[in-house]
Protein backbone atom coordinates (compact mmCIF):
# COMPACT_ATOMS: atom_id res chain seq x y z
CA UNK A 1 0.00 0.00 0.00
CA UNK A 2 1.24 3.63 -1.17
CA UNK A 3 1.47 6.70 1.26
CA UNK A 4 -2.10 7.70 0.19
CA UNK A 5 -3.67 4.85 0.79
CA UNK A 6 -3.73 3.48 -2.60
CA UNK A 7 -2.34 0.50 -3.74
CA UNK A 8 -0.15 -0.10 -7.19
CA UNK A 9 1.17 -2.89 -9.06
CA UNK A 10 4.64 -4.05 -9.40
CA UNK A 11 4.58 -2.69 -12.86
CA UNK A 12 3.03 0.48 -11.91
CA UNK A 13 6.08 1.23 -9.76
CA UNK A 14 8.82 -0.06 -12.09
CA UNK A 15 7.54 2.32 -14.95
CA UNK A 16 7.02 4.92 -11.76
CA UNK A 17 10.39 4.89 -10.36
CA UNK A 18 12.15 3.95 -13.81
CA UNK A 19 14.07 0.67 -11.39
CA UNK A 20 13.93 -2.96 -12.00
CA UNK A 21 11.23 -5.37 -10.49
CA UNK A 22 14.53 -6.96 -8.83
CA UNK A 23 15.25 -3.49 -7.04
CA UNK A 24 11.80 -2.91 -5.53
CA UNK A 25 11.98 -6.43 -4.33
CA UNK A 26 15.05 -5.72 -2.87
CA UNK A 27 13.74 -2.64 -1.39
CA UNK A 28 10.67 -4.66 0.36
CA UNK A 29 12.94 -6.89 1.50
CA UNK A 30 15.00 -4.23 3.36
CA UNK A 31 11.97 -2.51 4.52
CA UNK A 32 10.24 -5.72 5.89
CA UNK A 33 13.58 -6.76 7.76
CA UNK A 34 14.97 -3.88 8.95
CA UNK A 35 11.97 -0.97 8.90
CA UNK A 36 12.97 2.65 7.29
CA UNK A 37 16.56 2.26 8.85
CA UNK A 38 16.76 -1.04 6.02
CA UNK A 39 16.20 1.48 3.23
CA UNK A 40 18.67 4.21 4.16
CA UNK A 41 21.23 5.10 0.81
CA UNK A 42 24.08 2.14 1.14
CA UNK A 43 27.55 3.25 0.36
CA UNK A 44 27.35 0.66 -2.16
CA UNK A 45 24.41 2.21 -4.38
CA UNK A 46 25.55 4.02 -8.14
CA UNK A 47 24.26 7.16 -8.55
Amino acid sequence: MCEDGTSSTLSEIVKKYKVSEVTIRKWKYQFDTYGSKGLKESSTWKK
